[in-house]
Order: structure tokens, then C-alpha cells, then sequence
């Protein structure tokens, strides 16, 4: 293989490649995407069960002690709720207030503050009043009628769930217009609005807090790496396989049509002749031109192996105006053994039909064998989409001005049917060897084959039936009124030698 042949084939793999684990790399980072937020989701609910679990405990000791709220700050008033308080985590001290001013603190003892105007909710986090500025504390206020009785908790204890909930987006806590981080600290403002990604977030239903978090769009390469690990090997590993697997291909296809290109040059493809024989008398009336591989290493290859790729390279198209030629040039110094009205049959691809190059090679063909009753079929098979375009139609009119004659090959088995029958001039007809291998034993093939060959005869044209094994079935086509009659029962294809040596 050349130089820039192994380039472009190491391109084209590169670039299957690089297709392949671009998709696989949107679906890891989908995947990585939906995760993280099923991990917000669950941290976030985790965070807001927990805090709700420390407010409980402090609304139950705040509820308890409204009920019967001390009227003084006694030393044993103080010790009495020092005890009590000390049964209830999460409560750091109790404040009581009358007519707006509390008297009473569990930890200062008797005092005369103003309730500060930040502290009527139910759950506050104020600033000034009684305590100093910035203090880091919660408040949770109930009332019953002149008295309040506030329970007073840190906010480390918010902090400290935050922290714990920690994952691959920061936690934040808010209330009201308090926003707080998992460090304890008060934002000025929202900070979910500066962030892209997600938001995510759960509101308390029994205290109105929220906790909520942001999950970017494109998370670290290290998150995906920690949440994809073993799918990422997986496909760095089914990648290379990959690159490795669609380079052989490339590699292979490419070295066959350049082998093909060669065994071209080198007249590696050689035709072999099958008989078509009159169904009446048995005599030899024509042949069928077959295309074999001579490989010089791999001996005769079938053209299953090689046609399919030769059409779809348009190689096909010099293969068979070399084998025409070769058969052409031939049975020209033969002629005079040829039987009257003798034809040769050769297949022909859609794009084929339509290449400039077939007029010349018709031409050729029948300025050989000038003056001898001897016919060109085409073969156009049935099985090609492309047999019903306007194109196709207009350049088999052209080809039959030429002198040449239209066969329908595998007529029944394709996509045309009888709509061909109605756009193209057609001579004859060869009716497919699935129909013919069951005529002895299937009522319905042979009443397809009379159908045939009754529309053949309306529309003047002849029947060829291919695939002829036995002679209960030569018998049996021959009453059903088929024409020409080709297949093993007299002869497989041969070489030219041996056709010419044992048929004419």
C-alpha cells in the first residue's frame, strides 16, 4: 500500500475514531450531569432532614417552657432550667420576654433588653437587639400572648451539617434574606444567582428554611474521572479495538481493489461461457458470459467474492468491456462455426448502462462479427433499484438502436415486476431458478412460470429459464412452452478453450 493511501486510510479510521468517543464522551458527561444532580437532590434533602431533626429539639424545649415561663430570674429558676435545658441538644440558651422586653437569660441571668425587631418570626438570625453583631446564633420564638420565650442555637450546628453534606457542589443555607455557607459566614447576597449549572433546592415544609446547591453543567474532568472511571477504561480500551478493527477493514478493502486494479492490468479476469440450449431440439444457441478471477496464487475465484465490490468501485465497468473483448476477439475468427442466430450474453449494472464506454464496446462487438447472424444480449437484473429511472430507459432505447438485444435477468425476484415490462423494450425474459428448482414440485412456481411465459408470448419476447438441474424439469418447461433453457443439466460454465473445444 502507497504512502498516501495508508495516510488517507489512517485518516478516515482516526476520524471513525474520534466520531466514537466524542458521542461516548457526551453520554459519560450526560451520565456524570445526572448523577451529580441525583447527588444534590439526596444531599440536599439529607441536610434539610437533619436540620429540621436540631430546630425539633429546640421547638419542643421552647414549647415546653412557654407553658410555664418563670416571672422572675431566680437563682433557682435558673438552675431548674440550666437542668432542663442540659436534656435537649442543640439548645444553647433560653431567652424569656414580656411586653417586648426579655427579663430572662438562662446563661446572663436577669436582664432588660428591647426585643430586636429581627426576632418576631418563628425562626430568625438577627444581627443586633440583644445580642452582639454579627453573632453566629438561630433563634426560634413562640408567644402566647404578653410572654416569648426564644430558643437560641448555633449556627455552627448548620455549618457543621453543610459540611458534612459536602460533595462536588457547596451547600448553602438560607432564610428569609439570610444566605449563609457551610463556613458559617453571612452572604450579602444570593450567591446561587452569580453560578451556572443546576440549582437545586429544598424548602423545610415545618420551619420555611431552604438548603440549596448548584451543579455546573461541565463538572471537572477529576468528577467525571471519579464517577466514570471504569466506563472511561472501558472505552479508551473498545477505542483502540476499534481504530484497530475499522483499519483492517479500510486496510483490507483497499488492498482488494488495488489487487483487482491490478489483476485488470494484467487480464487476471477471464471469461467463462455457460451454454443456453433450445428447449425443443437440445441444440446450443447461445451463452451466457460468466466472469472468473484467475488469481495467480489463489487459483479460480467465484465472483461472489469480488463482484460486489468491483460494482460498488465502478470497477466493474472496465472488467466487462475487457471480458467482452476478450470474448469478442476470439469467436471473431470463428464465426463461420457459430449456429445461425447464435447470441452472447453478457450482464450489465445500472451505472454501467449508462457509461459512454458500453456504446463503444457494442459498437465493437457487432463491427466484429459483420455479416454473421450473431446477437449482443444485455442482461439488466431485475434486483437493481436503479432499472425503473427515466435515464435508464432513454439509454436502453439507445442501446437497442444500436442492434443489441434487452434481457430482463431474475425477472420476478426484484423491484421493477411488470412495470418494466412497460418501460423498457424488452426481448426476452429469464425467469429466476427459484421459481424453476420447485416447477416439478410447487403449483405455485408453476403457475408463475405459466404466467410468464404466457405475458412473453403476448408481448413477443422469448424465455430463458436458469437453473436447469434434471430432466423431468427440461421436460416439464419445455410443455409449459419456455424457450431457451440454460443450467448444469448441459453444462457448468467453462473456460473458452473448452467451450469452444466440446460445444461448437
Amino acid at each position: 500500500m502507497n504512502f498516501w493511501l495508508r495516510h488517507r486510510l489512517l485518516l478516515l479510521s482516526l476520524s471513525a475514531l474520534f466520531v466514537t468517543l466524542l458521542l461516548c464522551s457526551l453520554a459519560i458527561f450526560w451520565q456524570v450531569q445526572s448523577d451529580l444532580r441525583n447527588d444534590g437532590r439526596q444531599r440536599v434533602r439529607f441536610g434539610v432532614e437533619q436540620l429540621d431533626q436540631q430546630i425539633r429539639y429546640v421547638e419542643t424545649f421552647v414549647s415546653q417552657e412557654l407553658q410555664d415561663a418563670p416571672t422572675d430570674c431566680s437563682k433557682n429558676s435558673l438552675r431548674e432550667l440550666q437542668l432542663r435545658m442540659a436534656g435537649f441538644p442543640y439548645v444553647r440558651n433560653i431567652l424569656f420576654a414580656r411586653d417586648g422586653m426579655i427579663y430572662c437569660s438562662v446563661q446572663h441571668g436577669a436582664v432588660s433588653v428591647p426585643v430586636g425587631k429581627s426576632q418576631p418570626a418563628m425562626l430568625s438570625f438577627p444581627e443586633s437587639g440583644y445580642f452582639p453583631p454579627h453573632t453566629p446564633i438561630g433563634l426560634y420564638t413562640l408567644s402566647k400572648q404578653h410572654q416569648q420565650v426564644m430558643g437560641v442555637f448555633g449556627v455552627w450546628h448548620i455549618a457543621h451539617i453543610l459540611t458534612t453534606l459536602d460533595g462536588h457542589s457547596a451547600l448553602y443555607f438560607s432564610s428569609g434574606e439570610l444566605w449563609m455557607d457551610a463556613a458559617g459566614n453571612r452572604l450579602a447576597t444570593n450567591p446561587l444567582s452569580a453560578m451556572s449549572g443546576t440549582q437545586i433546592e429544598l424548602v423545610s415544609a415545618e420551619y420555611g428554611f431552604r438548603i440549596a446547591t448548584v451543579v455546573p453543567w461541565f463538572p471537572a474532568w477529576s468528577v467525571v474521572w471519579q464517577y466514570s472511571k471504569g466506563f472511561i477504561i472501558a472505552l479508551i480500551v473498545i477505542g483502540v479495538v476499534a481504530y484497530r478493527l475499522i483499519y483492517r477493514y479500510l486496510s483490507r478493502y483497499n488492498s482488494a481493489l488495488a489487487e483487482m486494479r491490478n489483476g485488470l492490468a494484467r487480464g487476471e479476469f477471464v471469461p467463462y461461457l455457460q451454454p443456453l440450449n433450445d428447449s425443443r431440439t437440445g441444440k446450443i444457441k447461445g451463452c451466457e458470459i460468466l466472469m472468473r478471477w484467475q488469481h495467480p496464487v489463489r487459483g479460480v475465484i467465484s465472483p461472489m467474492q469480488f463482484i460486489p465490490q468491483a460494482e460498488e468501485s465502478g470497477l466493474i465497468i472496465p472488467m466487462t468491456e475487457a471480458l467482452v473483448k476478450t470474448v469478442v476477439d476470439r469467436f471473431a475468427t470463428l464465426k463461420h462455426r457459430l449456429p445461425e442466430g447464435f447470441h452472447f450474453s453478457i450482464n450489465v449494472t445500472a451505472p454501467h448502462l449508462l457509461a459512454p464506454t458500453l456504446d463503444d464496446a457494442c459498437r465493437y462487438f457487432l463491427s466484429r462479427f459483420e455479416g454473421c447472424p450473431v446477437t449482443l444480449v444485455l442482461e439488466l437484473t431485475e434486483r437493481d433499484k436503479r432499472l425503473m429511472e427515466d435515464e435508464v430507459a432513454r439509454r436502453v432505447q439507445e442501446l437497442k438502436a444500436l442492434g443489441t438485444l434487452i434481457a430482463i435477468d431474475d425477472f420476478g425476484t426484484g423491484y421493477s415486476g411488470m412495470s418494466a415490462l412497460q418501460t423498457l423494450p424488452v426481448d426476452l425474459l429469464k425467469i429466476d431458478r427459484c421459481f424453476v428448482s420447485k416447477v416439478l414440485v410447487d403449483e405455485t412456481s408453476e403457475y408463475i412460470i405459466r404466467n410468464m411465459i404466457s405475458c412473453s408470448n403476448d408481448l413477443h419476447m422469448k424465455t430463458i429459464a436458469e437453473g436447469v438441474e434434471t430432466p423431468e424439469q427440461h421436460q416439464r418447461l419445455q410443455q409449459l412452452g419456455v424457450d431457451y433453457l440454460q443450467g448444469y443439466l448441459f453444462s457448468k460454465p467453462i473456460d473458452l478453450d473448452s467451450f469452444i473445444a466440446t460445444k461448437l
